[in-house]
C-alpha cells in the first residue's frame, strides 16, 4: 500500500482510488453512418428478389446485370448532377480520385456477376445466408492487412451478425437444391465484396491502425456514378462479347420495373453504403 509523509514526518497509509475509464459515447456523425450502412443492406438484400423476378420474365444474368448497373449508374449521377454537393465534387475530383473509383467499380464486377450467377442456380434465402458471411471476410481480411477488429463494438458486432445468420438458416426450405456451382458463386460473392469494402474504407481514410486521416472528399452521389458507371461498362462489353444483346427492345416488358428497381436500389446501397463508411 502507497504511504505518504505527513508534515510531522509520520506515515499515513494512502488507498488508491481505482479510476474508471469512460468509453466515449458514439458521435452523431457515428450513428449516421451505422444507420446508413444498415440501410445499405436492406437495399442489398431486396436486390435477390428482384433478380429472381427479373429471371421469372426470361432474362439471363449477364443482361440483368447490365440492365442493374446502368441503371444504378443513372442513380448515382442523378445526385452528382442533381444537387449542389454533387456537382461541387465532380468539379473538384482529381484523376487519382476518379482512377480509385473506377478502379472500385472494377472490382464489383466480380461481386455482382458472382451474387446474379448464384440467385440463377439457388434459392434466394440460401445465397443471402451465404453472401452475409462477408463480416467474417472482412474481419479476416483486415487482420491479414494488418488492421483487425478494434474494441469491444467491433466484436460485439461481429458477434450479432453471425447470429443473425445463424437464424435465417430456419427459413431454408427442406429439401432445398444446394447447387455445388451456385454454392461456390455465393461463397466468392462476399469474397470479392470483402476486398471491396476493405479498399473502399482505405479510400475514404481509414488507416490499418483503425485511425481516421483525411480521405477523399467525394461525395456518395459522385462515388456512386463513377464506380456503378465503370461496372455497367464492364458488364456491357462482356454481354457482347459473349454473343448476348444490351438493345432495350431485347428487354421483356414485363422486366422493366425489376430492373429499374434492382439498379436503383444498388446504386442507393452502394451511396448509403460509401457515406456510412466515411463517417
Amino acid at each position: 500500500m502507497p504511504r505518504r509523509v505527513g508534515r510531522a514526518g509520520s506515515i499515513r497509509a494512502v488507498t488508491a482510488v481505482p479510476v474508471r475509464i469512460r468509453r466515449p459515447a458514439l458521435t452523431r456523425t457515428e450513428v449516421a453512418g451505422i444507420v446508413l450502412v444498415v440501410l445499405a443492406a436492406v437495399w442489398l438484400g431486396t436486390g435477390g428478389f428482384l433478380a429472381k423476378a427479373a429471371f421469372g420474365t426470361g432474362m439471363t444474368p449477364l443482361p440483368v446485370l447490365f440492365w442493374r448497373f446502368t441503371a444504378a449508374a443513372a442513380t448515382g449521377w442523378l445526385f452528382a448532377l442533381g444537387t449542389a454537393r454533387g456537382r461541387r465534387s465532380l468539379g473538384a475530383i482529381d484523376r487519382r480520385e476518379t482512377g480509385a473509383f473506377l478502379l472500385l467499380g472494377t472490382i464489383y464486377v466480380g461481386n455482382g456477376w458472382a451474387y446474379v450467377a448464384a440467385l440463377a442456380r439457388i434459392p434466394v434465402s440460401l445465397v443471402a445466408m451465404v453472401v452475409y458471411l462477408h463480416p467474417v471476410f472482412v474481419a479476416v481480411l483486415a487482420t491479414l492487412t494488418g488492421g483487425g477488429l478494434r474494441g469491444s463494438r467491433a466484436w460485439v458486432a461481429l458477434a450479432v451478425a453471425m447470429a443473425g445468420l445463424l437464424l435465417s438458416v430456419g427459413g431454408i426450405p427442406a429439401g432445398v437444391d444446394a447447387d455445388p456451382i451456385g454454392i461456390a458463386l455465393a461463397i466468392l460473392c462476399p469474397a470479392i465484396y470483402s476486398v471491396w469494402i476493405v479498399v473502399a474504407a482505405r479510400l475514404t481514410g481509414e488507416r490499418r491502425d483503425g485511425s481516421r486521416r483525411g480521405g477523399t472528399t467525394v461525395d456518395a452521389g459522385t462515388a456512386a456514378a463513377l464506380m456503378m458507371s465503370a461496372t455497367a461498362a464492364t458488364f456491357g462489353i462482356v454481354t457482347l462479347l459473349s454473343g448476348g444483346s444490351i438493345a432495350p427492345a431485347d428487354v421483356p416488358p414485363d422486366a422493366w420495373p425489376y430492373l429499374v428497381a434492382f439498379g436503383a436500389c444498388s446504386g442507393l446501397a452502394v451511396q448509403a453504403f460509401y457515406a456510412g463508411v466515411d463517417r
